[in-house]
């Protein structure tokens, strides 16, 4: 019986989604396009997963995860499997065909706004195809997200390396994470790196309509970011939502081991506030 279960639950979900994949492929894009297109492009580690679910809680917005990753497709608004072959396919021989069939397709009129994440090292692999479409399409919205320190960023995804858990919704207990020792001269040098991609990120976007907004204002300013992300898609002020937590706990000196020997190495360089006392 379980066996039959599993099957049936295949056919209702799996099939329909791959038939439903084939047949955006083969027809002309009918329907409803008139809605506004968005990106969410972030370094990640910088509330990407927090902005996106916010946007997906507005009743006029869709927004797509990762469709852009090296080896899986993050849907979020449908059932399709993230691993489809037939999907990967489609996206990685043609990226461009692939989001206009697969992400800005036909929707209900009452969908004004429809946009997906793109994470600055899938933009940077895709660039070729992305840049005419970003430099390109004047309607194109683009909600640049990063964080004001960048070191924060650079300990979580460390941190999300070595525990494997990159976000937590509220059904799930934050883990209990032993303080870290982080090697100064490695730091500065993925802080070097993190700057490098951010410039490549700013002359890519340069041009573009584009709002400007950083992690510690979605946490400290919800409230207003909301507000602004409503009016920049033009969509309807409502209270925006999201169910995934804040993993990091505590201030820097609590979660760094030794934070003293870091503050001392980066004192006169142009990453000092990063590490200034909280």
């Amino acid at each position: 019986m379980p066996l039959l279960s599993e099957r049936m639950r295949y056919y209702s979900l799996v099939v329909p989604a791959r038939i439903g994949l084939e047949l955006r492929e083969l027809l002309p894009a009918f329907g409803n396009r008139h809605y506004r297109r968005f990106c969410i492009i972030s370094p990640g580690r910088a509330g990407s997963e927090m902005l996106v679910q916010r946007c997906n809680s507005h009743a006029q917005v869709r927004c797509y995860g990762e469709v852009l990753a090296h080896n899986h497709i993050t849907w979020l608004t449908s059932s399709r499997p993230p691993t489809d072959v037939r999907a990967l396919t489609l996206r990685d021989r043609n990226p461009v065909r692939f989001l206009e069939r697969h992400v800005w397709h036909s929707y209900p009129k009452s969908i004004q706004a429809v946009g997906l994440k793109l994470l600055y090292p899938h933009l940077l692999k895709h660039r070729a195809a992305l840049e005419p479409i970003i430099n390109g399409d004047p309607d194109l919205m683009i909600l640049w997200l990063d964080r004001r320190n960048r070191f924060e960023g650079c300990l979580s995804r460390l941190m999300a390396r070595r525990t494997r858990v990159f976000f937590v919704n509220d059904a799930r207990p934050v883990p209990d994470v032993a303080p870290v020792t982080v090697d100064p001269r490695t730091c500065e040098r993925s802080l070097t790196a993190v700057e490098f991609t951010h410039q490549l990120i700013a002359e890519l976007l340069e041009g573009t309509t584009c709002l400007k907004l950083y992690y510690e204002d979605l946490v400290e300013e919800a409230e207003a970011c909301n507000t602004r992300i409503c009016r920049f898609l033009q969509v309807e002020e409502q209270p925006l939502t999201h169910r995934s937590r804040k993993i990091a706990q505590g201030a820097l000196r609590q979660r760094v081991a030794n934070f003293g020997e870091l503050k001392d190495h980066f004192r006169g360089s142009r990453w000092e506030a990063y590490f200034a006392d909280e």
